[in-house]
């Protein structure tokens, strides 16, 4: 039996569409999640076995034209002039930047381990409370787009593209080209029930059978979230899709307090509008507000 919350949404998706803002058409990076949440600078300190956390990000890329993409990931720590790492990495730029070329999904690289963030940390008066001291950028760009990236494969860096990352990317096309930053909270913190967790993002449905929306009937999709560190009166939740669309994207319905009822009551719901039938990758997101980001991505059917 539908609760009077769900059925209102049910009653109200005749006079509602897909956002075309949530409709991904071209390359684009659609998240950055650090794992853990929290960087702590022990993860890189071997315990007693000699074994380290190794903490990773997670990129997120929706690729609909599946031509492929090269990918840059690295920090950039907001502290003096902002070139920091340009200066400390020139020698060794890989250590600093890490390049891949893919057509996944999901792209994951290590966690620099910034011998800045030891100083600053100790000036702040509780360093053991995680600071946003670090932005993780990435660029991900369709081959041959961007020169700088090609190069940088061939062992041809141009560092002062990566410390001034704004003043690129203002240069570089609007298609086939995606820029997306991350603020990434390092401390000094030594007590993993304390440390800020990523948010989990569990469908309720059955994803193992292929997701199906059409003109006809659009598709309410539920998610249990499990929120750690943060409340709802910040968390948001935001649904992407190759094919069709969402509903909007904005904080006064996506934000988590709006969703009434029990957790698998939260849902996003994907509209097939004009789109042509087809396959589609379906991208649901949850910003908890403290820097945790929760990712749940899956394949769909517009019929």
């Amino acid at each position: 039996m539908k609760t009077p919350h769900m059925l209102m949404a049910v009653l109200m998706m005749g006079c509602m569409g897909p956002d075309q803002e949530t409709l991904v058409d071209e390359l684009r990076v659609m998240a950055i999640q650090a794992e853990p949440a929290e960087v702590q600078l022990r993860d890189f300190v071997p315990d007693e076995n000699g074994e380290t956390l190794s903490p990773v990000i997670n990129v997120v890329i929706g690729d609909p034209l599946e031509k492929g993409y090269q990918l840059a990931v690295w920090p950039c720590t907001n502290f003096g002039e902002g070139r920091e790492e340009q200066e400390l990495f020139e020698d060794n730029p890989s250590d600093w930047i890490a390049l891949v070329e893919s057509t996944e999904t999901v792209v994951t690289v290590p966690v620099v381990n910034n011998p800045l963030w030891g100083p600053i940390l100790s000036r702040s008066p509780n360093s053991e409370v995680p600071l946003p001291i670090t932005s993780i950028f990435a660029l991900a760009c369709e081959p041959s787009i961007c020169p700088e990236l090609q190069n940088a494969v061939n062992g041809e860096w141009n560092l002062e593209r990566f410390g001034n990352p704004f003043d690129w990317i203002a240069e570089l096309p609007l298609s086939g080209t995606s820029l997306a930053f991350k603020q990434l909270p390092v401390s000094n913190g030594m007590s993993d029930d304390t440390r800020l967790k990523n948010p989990t993002v569990e469908p309720v449905l059955d994803v193992d059978i292929p997701l199906v929306t059409n003109v006809d009937t659009p598709l309410i999709l539920p998610f249990t979230i499990e929120l750690f560190q943060q409340d709802e009166d910040v968390a948001s939740l935001f649904g992407y899709t190759t094919r069709g669309g969402f509903g909007r994207n904005v904080f006064a319905t996506n934000g988590l307090r709006m969703f009434v009822g029990e957790p698998a009551e939260r849902a996003v719901t994907w509209y097939a509008g004009d789109a042509e039938t087809g396959e589609s990758t379906l991208f649901v997101i949850v910003e908890d507000g403290a820097g945790g980001t929760g990712v749940w991505t899956g394949p769909g059917v517009v019929e």
